[in-house]
């Protein structure tokens, strides 16, 4: 019964507990429907009055277009009479701080009053020429910050000039400070850049968002309110449920214990009852207290009369020993706590623990399904296919010696013992310390990569550097950002890098900076002929300082500068390059899960080449990345200075597209820059620079041509093909793939959707990889002179600052002599399989015509 009455009352409370369930939702949904509508009505309202604000201020500038007399002046071209009716009627515009003239003419933006006009103010003005344009905010932060808006002047329909009125635009941000709800957070946005914000910036984490177009302009306006249970609310659902369940179990429980009482008065009556029926003492009345057994003694009674028919000639003899045989057989207690028969309770056997219960279960370890392929002895010291050919050629060098292949076009690099000897590398760092005390340089920063030949020529590197007076400060095995990031902190700025970056393992080489120049060209082949000439210092030798701590300021700069807004789960393939060991510290420094793959630093590379331009070394990032169910996938190079990508669908995601999407964030925050990109670029990404209010510039290919244009022309962003990445916005400019890998999650925190479908909004097309023809030592370069010679591809507008390019209105073919290794590189493009396969036919005819013994790999 206690059983029965248990599920009675669990019952209750359940039933009770969903009832109050049911209010509270029901008062929920009301409650979240009026903060809803109050929130909703708080954003529309202050974008209405920005979209009167902005009309206003349009009514005024169109009001000041119509003005007499002022297409009189322009039509007689007075315009400094045109400009002073300008003047006299823009007085009364509010916030204004300037007004500009424009006709057609003009094709430069005026930078001779504050706020200067911009690229993309130009870019505004043109537009009016063709249709109204919507007011926007141009400029970078501070003085030349301005709201800008245009209004086209009219004789007979045309529009023969245009008004720019740049107005101040703290202006706007007075709709945002009227308002005092704390439960609301307000961005006003232009494209993905946050114009003005007001409120709680917590709430961009917690709150529910929502967002609309500000009417009449290019701005939306996004909000987030708390959608938090009030406290107030909660108690009192609280007490609905928790009172009426309590008193409802309590109510059960009297109940049962009121119940278990009249049962045993009743039992007790009962069994009075049967005794005497059975004695042959039956009479009278039995109280009974539950009237649902009154049947029960009826039927007793019933049972008597038939027994004393059926027993009338049985003597009295047999009574009483009947009697005496059921004496005290229902004396026994009633109501007692202990059973009195077998199923009165269950016996339950105990459950003993075991090691098993309880324990932890983890998941097998992952093993990739593609084979490891390990390099045999026979072949890990030969020049792999997929090498990487990422630099420019240089102008002549037919007949290359041994001991000159090394120079390259913007490092030194070869292969070790049999190109770059201890001895070479000891007059390096000689010629390397000379050039410096020549420039007034006292000390250079020194670093090695993983590789096994490293420590060896590191030493040596040094010894040269020091013969001649110049002090060291090695700061030990790190990637190759982090010595361009303590040169570029060092008071020298000056600084080598021993590495052979994504070459095979028996390579090596150096990566120069001086007086923050990296070293390319002339200026490397300078360092050759200091050593040819001997035109080296010998004094007296200079101090070695050891500080290997450098990486903890360099990872506590980018964690100050990246800021990621949900937790990301990133596979991370290091090829076991330097990179393995600082790349995964500095993500999980971020804040992101972080699963290793080939982080160990080990210079064989047992697993795959560490180069991030080749598909075939993503093979293993790839299926990680699916059975993990990562968000992005990050591949780094042998020194860490390219970045490499998978999507969380396991795409490989190639850097010109990278550079959509970066290039897409940073104009939004400077609108009108120039980016740079390489030769090898996918010709979409200069449209998309574009789309966002970039200026696109096509340049060489190789991180040192890249860099010294970054910095010639102040570009904000560049980047190569091959994964070179160089940001110059918030980060001092040099090629960072670990910078650049912090910065890409970064942005994909920020969107809610997977990196699939984020980088499914940029066009893509049928295009190869980079593809490698092996040739003999300075081949590359005589094929290619020869090509410049007499190309012929009718319809094909040529590129040849690098190589010879040749872009169609359907793709792109692209052949060039790589810097890094004797081979030709070439990339293919087209909008369709049957344009690239046109594109890749034209150059197949023209290279088999120059050397029909080369072996195509298209």
């Amino acid at each position: 019964m206690g059983r029965i009455f248990s599920m009675i009352a669990a019952v209750a409370v359940f039933m009770t507990a969903l009832a109050g369930s049911g209010v509270y939702l029901l008062a929920q949904v009301n409650v979240n429907s009026a903060n809803n509508d109050a929130m909703y009505a708080l954003a529309k309202g202050t974008s209405q009055n920005i979209t009167a604000h902005t009309a206003l201020l349009s009514k005024f500038l169109q009001n000041i277009a119509q003005s007499p007399g002022l297409i009189n002046t322009l039509n007689q071209s007075d315009l400094a009479s045109a400009k002073a009716i300008i003047q006299q009627r823009s007085t009364a515009l509010p916030g204004l701080l300037v007004i500009r003239l424009l006709l057609p003419s003009d094709q430069e933006p005026d930078r001779s009053i504050t706020p200067h006009m911009g690229y993309a103010d130009l870019d505004l003005v043109k537009k009016t020429f063709q249709a109204a344009q919507q007011p926007l905010v141009q400029g970078e932060q501070g003085e030349n910050r301005h709201l800008a808006i245009t209004q086209g002047i009219l004789q007979n329909g045309k529009v023969i000039a245009v008004l720019l009125a740049s107005i101040d635009f703290n202006s706007l941000q007075q709709n945002f400070n009227t308002l005092t709800d704390s439960r609301l957070y307000l961005e006003l946005r232009q494209a993905d850049y946050a114009l003005f914000s007001h409120g709680d910036a917590a709430l961009k984490t917690s709150g529910t968002s929502n967002s609309f177009n500000v009417k009449g302009t290019a701005w939306t306006v996004n909000y987030w309110y708390s959608d938090k249970l009030d406290f107030s609310l909660a108690l009192l659902v609280l007490s609905i449920i928790l009172i009426p369940s309590f008193v409802s179990g309590l109510a059960c429980y009297v109940g049962l214990r009121k119940l278990e009482a009249l049962l045993i008065d009743d039992q007790r009556s009962v069994l009075k009852a049967t005794k005497d029926l059975l004695m042959g003492k039956a009479k009278g009345n039995y109280p009974i207290k539950l009237k649902q057994m009154n049947n029960f003694i009826s039927t007793i009674i019933q049972f008597k009369r038939v027994l004393e028919n059926e027993n009338k000639d049985t003597d009295n003899e047999n009574s009483t020993n009947q009697a005496d045989e059921f004496d005290g057989f229902f004396d026994e207690s009633i109501g007692s706590d202990s059973p009195s028969s077998e199923y009165a309770g269950f016996e339950i056997q105990d459950i003993e623990s075991t090691d098993d219960i309880g324990s932890a279960i983890s998941l097998p370890e992952f093993t990739s399904n593609s084979n490891e392929v390990k390099p045999s002895p026979e072949s890990s010291f030969k020049l792999s296919a997929a090498l990487p050919a990422d630099d420019s050629p240089s102008p002549q060098a037919i007949e290359v010696k041994p001991t000159d292949a090394i120079f390259r076009a913007y490092d030194i690099r070869g292969i070790v013992d049999q190109e770059l000897t201890q001895d070479i590398v000891y007059d390096i760092g000689r010629a390397l310390g000379s050039e410096a005390i020549d420039k007034g340089i006292s000390v250079i920063v020194i670093a090695k990569d993983g590789r096994i030949s490293s420590p060896a020529l590191s030493k040596v590197l040094a010894n040269g550097i020091l013969s001649t007076g110049t002090d060291i400060l090695d700061i030990g095995t790190v990637p190759t950002p982090v010595l361009y990031f303590v040169a570029h902190h060092h008071d020298s700025q000056t600084g080598v890098m021993l590495t052979g970056s994504h070459n095979p393992a028996d390579y090596n080489g150096l990566k120069i900076v001086i007086a923050g120049e990296t070293l390319a060209g002339d200026k490397i082949q300078n360092l050759k002929q200091r050593i040819d000439n001997n035109n080296l210092q010998s004094n007296a030798p200079g101090t070695l300082t050891e500080n290997s701590m450098f990486t903890n300021e360099y990872i506590g700069m980018i964690a100050d500068d990246i800021h990621i807004a949900r937790p990301m789960k990133v596979v991370v393939d290091a090829g076991n390059g330097v990179a393995g060991e600082l790349g995964p510290i500095l993500l999980k420094t971020l804040g992101c899960e972080v699963i290793e793959l080939f982080c160990d630093i080990d210079g064989t590379f047992p697993n795959h080449h560490p180069d991030t331009s080749k598909p075939e070394n993503y093979s293993d990032l790839i299926s990680t990345v699916k059975h993990y169910q990562a968000d992005i996938g990050i591949a780094f190079d042998g020194d860490g200075d390219r970045l490499g990508v998978v999507d969380s669908s396991g795409n490989i995601i190639w850097s010109d597209r990278q550079m959509m999407l970066f290039s897409k964030h940073i104009l939004a925050r400077k609108p009108g820059s120039e980016i740079i990109y390489d030769v090898k670029c996918t010709r979409h990404l200069a449209e998309q620079i574009k789309k966002y209010g970039g200026r696109p510039t096509i340049w060489k290919t190789g991180h040192s041509y890249m860099k010294a244009k970054v910095k010639q022309t102040a570009a904000v962003f560049a980047g190569e093909m091959s994964g070179h990445l160089f940001f110059n916005d918030r980060w001092p400019g040099f090629d960072d793939g670990l910078y650049a890998a912090a910065r890409l999650i970064e942005i994909l925190s920020e969107d809610s959707r997977s990196s699939t479908e984020v980088f499914a909004d940029f066009p893509d097309s049928f295009i190869t990889p980079e593809l490698s023809i092996e040739v003999a030592e300075g081949e590359n370069f005589t094929i290619m002179n020869r090509l410049l010679m007499n190309p012929n591809f009718p319809g094909g507008q040529i590129t040849d600052i690098d190589g010879l390019r040749v872009d169609f209105t359907d793709g792109f073919g692209l052949v060039r002599a790589s810097n890094t290794t004797p081979s030709l590189v070439v990339r293919f493009e087209g909008d369709t399989k049957e344009a690239l396969n046109r594109i890749q036919e034209q150059f197949r005819k023209l290279l088999l015509e120059i050397n029909p013994q080369l072996t195509l790999p298209f």
